[in-house]
């Protein structure tokens, strides 16, 4: 259905999704990947096409919906002009003042470009009989005002065509109506779904401009509109986490840091060891990392130690099951602490309490309003607790008002082989953090103890001084 040639440089889906006959057309994906334009191109395709002459049908009628005037006028109205500009010079009027925003193609054809949230298009919309409907970001309508625009394309002689575009919101309406392969559309063959990935169109973006989203996006967000995942996401423990915000470069800490170890023993999962760090204004740096499945105890015992090397630390804390019998050694019940503590890996049972101890982690992981920085960094020596959380989960249910956890241990799924150890630490410094248990215990030290108390040297080694007494 291409009617001229271009010097329109399209991308495979892009491509795809344009030739397409079938009866809808489903361009799914994130951010900037290109779809949007292949929609638009499929419009200007379809009405050079169609225009009533030797056995076609028309002049083609097309509806392009979005949810807003708003949005229609600042993208999809603008791209359209541009685009008929520079590729086929077809328009002859093309006025943009809502409600009569419309263009015309010299061989009839007409663009409406309509709000679904106006009323004057509810009004319109019954007595349009139409050749195509194409509707930008479709998730973010009501469903049911698809159907009563769907059921006007009918045009005779030509073929008909829903056109559609969504960023990926889970398993929405829109993924069940034209992406589940069990939906009635999907089964009959009646839907062409294209799947767009940025890096179909990262030629065309601003330099620096993925590298910048990433910096300021939760995982959650990266997967869900950079890399287009339809995953349900609900429940994320941990949705504040930034690879931006949160993880920091190699990192050593200097000596005036103290430094504690959380241990999370497995038999068949894996064994870790988190080190962690914290300056003399309580900025704490999970710095290093030891993540393994082995043989035996004394395996993992040798490696850690290995890793840990002559570094001092003020306590080790461990998995609390860990004290219990294991095995007999020397004629009495040894316990895996027992093993750890006999190795010179002093270990004390880390907290039972997984509510509390969670809540106080995503406490230290959200961005301090005073700093502006989180109060717990991670280095990229620790990849595998950055990975456990963008996927450890429990019901939203768990959530209090607050924000803040409950529920039991247990009921939550995702690994969490690092994170534990890192929530056994964790709950061991919560008492170096006044302001979390007791804010008005924080307002009645002085301005200079409170500044003193928390504002943190930078693993770069520059002092922050951003506080303001004021604003506590």
């Amino acid at each position: 259905m291409i009617a001229t040639e271009t010097t329109l440089d399209l991308s495979v889906p892009q491509s795809r999704y344009i030739a397409s006959t079938k009866r809808y057309k489903h361009a799914d994906g994130p951010y900037r990947c290109g779809k949007t334009w292949a929609l638009l191109w499929a419009v200007v395709q379809h009405c050079l096409y169609y225009d009533g002459k030797n056995g076609r049908g028309g002049p083609a009628r097309v509806y392009i919906i979005k949810e807003t005037y708003s949005a229609l006028l600042d993208s999809i109205v603008a791209d359209f002009q541009t685009m008929c500009d520079i590729f086929c010079e077809e328009l002859v009027s093309f006025p943009k003042s809502p409600p009569n925003v419309q263009a015309t193609f010299k061989n009839g054809s007409k663009v409406f470009f309509r709000p679904a949230d106006d009323p004057v298009t509810a009004r319109r919309r019954v007595g349009a009989t139409l050749s195509m409907l194409a509707w930008d970001q479709i998730e973010t309508c009501d469903p049911a005002t698809f159907s009563p625009f769907n059921s006007r394309v009918s045009m005779k002689n030509v073929i008909c065509q829903t056109l559609t575009t969504s960023n990926p919101e889970g398993h929405d309406w829109v993924w069940r109506k034209f992406i589940d392969p069990t939906a009635p559309l999907v089964r009959a063959g009646s839907v062409e779904m294209v799947q767009f990935h940025v890096s179909d169109n990262e030629a065309n973006l601003p330099p620096g401009w993925l590298e910048d989203q990433k910096n300021s996006m939760t995982a959650q967000e990266i997967k869900q509109y950079l890399e287009g995942s339809r995953e349900d996401f609900s429940g994320l423990i941990y949705p504040m986490y930034r690879e931006g915000v949160h993880v920091i470069d190699d990192f050593e800490p200097p000596a005036t840091w103290k430094k504690y170890r959380g241990i999370d023993f497995g038999v068949t999962s894996p064994t870790t060891c988190l080190c962690v760090a914290i300056s003399p204004q309580n900025q704490v740096v999970v710095y290093d990392e030891y993540y393994a499945v082995a043989d035996t105890l004394m395996e993992h015992i040798d490696r850690i130690n290995e890793m840990c090397g002559d570094t001092e630390f003020e306590a080790g804390v461990i998995d609390p099951s860990c004290i219990n019998a294991h095995h007999d050694k020397y004629g009495r019940s040894y316990s895996i602490r027992d093993e750890f503590v006999e190795a010179g890996i002093d270990v004390i049972p880390g907290t039972r309490d997984w509510d509390s101890s969670t809540s106080f982690l995503r406490w230290l992981m959200k961005v301090n309003p005073v700093t502006g920085k989180p109060r717990i960094l991670f280095t990229r020596r620790c990849p595998n607790i950055l990975k456990e959380f963008t996927g450890y989960r429990t019901k939203d249910s768990d959530l209090d008002a607050a924000g803040r956890m409950y529920g039991r241990d247990g009921a939550h799924k995702g690994a969490d082989h690092a994170i534990d150890p890192t929530r056994y630490v964790a709950a061991y410094l919560r008492p170096k953090f006044i302001e979390y248990d007791s804010p008005e215990a924080a307002r009645k030290l002085t301005p200079e103890e409170y500044e003193d108390a928390h504002c943190w040297e930078s693993p770069g080694g520059a002092p922050r001084r951003e506080l303001a007494w004021q604003s506590r």
